[in-house]
């Protein structure tokens, strides 16, 4: 059976393959003190070992010998790309799976602020699980309900990070034919449970019980995108990227899974048919792309991807790149995250001071002087290179 270690956290990326697969519900994820989901089993474990077999934590995986084919995509529905994070292609692979009468699991927030992985199967049912959310997804039992939909030969189209996808992927033990994986290029995934306590006290602050959020809003822009707050007749602008305390957290890394620190899944190494992608400085190779309402950066690495891909041609734009400059753009792609200095302080102050959220992601959330000084030599000297060398990088 499954025995986690408390200093081995950083081995379990909390993908919920052994709760699905435990035959005898012995199997249950209890968050720990910083809020992310760890297996904790009980006295009816029959010591099957199924749990152990489809762990992630033993097993060892390595970026794809073979680049993928890479893509700068937009959907041509502008209306749909303006309510996408990005490029609104992932609505497109949607829309494909359910006219095949297929299933689309995604991630929706619930009524309690977590994120949670349901099933959609109507073109309807798609604005609850469009966009990014920027918090671990509780899987539930999503990967049996997707099981018994391949077996019984519906078309499924499965889309998580790419520790999720490989854990699917471990729980079916085979693959089939009519499921499409779909990932995307992951920096991490911040606490559950920090969320829920910034949406709690904003709705104290505000006055209004937030009942929806949009991570990246582009009422300012793709780039710069906002969070913005919705109650029932009230939206409110959270901040942008840069001012928002819950994102600026997580662009520096603060709050994030421990296992994050230690992805083995970077480099499309989760066997999954798409990757999504923000397609960040596109403006490089494509500048007459920079509109500022969204690229998807869309990687290809199956034969069954590359059908489906095709089979959207019809309905959107799409440019050949290369491995080359997608991971110059996009550093996740190989790079995994740095725990932030202050990391253990905060979640430290956030268990004694839950209700001070806020003020507690504004604290601990600094970027160290070393890298202020390092960006600023390197915007200093990009635009140099801009003024000597005015050609596009190809």
């Amino acid at each position: 059976m499954i025995v986690l270690i408390t200093y081995k956290k950083h081995e379990c990326c909390g993908c919920f393959a052994c709760l699905n697969v435990c035959p005898s519900g012995s199997i249950e994820m209890v968050c720990d003190s910083e809020g992310f989901p760890y297996p904790v089993v009980d006295a009816t474990c029959t010591r099957c070992g199924k749990c152990v077999i489809v762990c992630q934590r033993r097993k060892k995986y390595a970026p794809m010998a073979v680049y993928s084919d890479f893509f700068a995509c937009l959907n041509k529905d502008s209306s749909v790309r303006y309510k996408s994070s990005s490029g609104g292609v992932f609505s497109l692979l949607a829309e494909v799976c359910l006219k095949m009468e297929g299933a689309v699991f995604g991630v929706e927030l619930d009524s309690g602020y977590q994120a949670v992985h349901t099933c959609v199967t109507e073109v309807a049912g798609l604005e609850q699980i469009r966009r990014s959310k920027y918090v671990q997804s509780n899987i539930g039992l999503a990967f049996r309900d997707a099981r018994n939909r391949l077996a019984s030969g519906q078309r499924v189209l499965f889309c998580g990070t790419p520790c999720q996808i490989a854990g699917l992927k471990g729980y079916l033990g085979c693959d089939y034919e009519n499921l499409l994986a779909v990932d995307f290029i992951c920096r991490g995934v911040p606490s559950p449970s920090v969320f829920k306590a910034y949406i709690a006290q904003m709705s104290k602050m505000l006055g209004y019980r937030i009942k929806a959020v949009n991570f990246r809003d582009k009422i300012t822009g793709w780039k710069g995108f906002s969070m913005v707050l919705y109650a029932d007749d009230f939206q409110y602008n959270a901040g942008n990227c840069d001012k928002n305390p819950f994102m600026k957290a997580f662009l520096r890394d603060l709050t994030l899974r421990p296992s994050c620190y230690k992805c083995k899944f970077k480099g499309i190494a989760s066997s999954s048919d798409i990757t999504l992608a923000d397609y960040w400085n596109v403006h490089t190779k494509f500048p007459d792309l920079d509109d500022d309402n969204g690229i998807s950066l869309v990687a290809v690495n199956s034969p069954k991807g590359k059908n489906i891909f095709t089979a959207l041609s019809n309905n959107m734009e799409f440019y050949p790149t290369n491995h080359r400059h997608a991971r110059k753009t996009n550093p996740s792609l190989y790079k995994y995250a740095k725990p932030h200095r202050n990391r253990a302080y905060f979640f430290h102050a956030f268990s004694e001071k839950p209700n001070t959220i806020v003020s507690l992601l504004e604290q601990y959330a600094t970027t160290p002087f070393g890298a202020k000084l390092k960006w600023l030599a390197f915007s200093i000297l990009a635009k140099i290179y801009r003024i000597v060398f005015p050609k596009k990088i190809s």
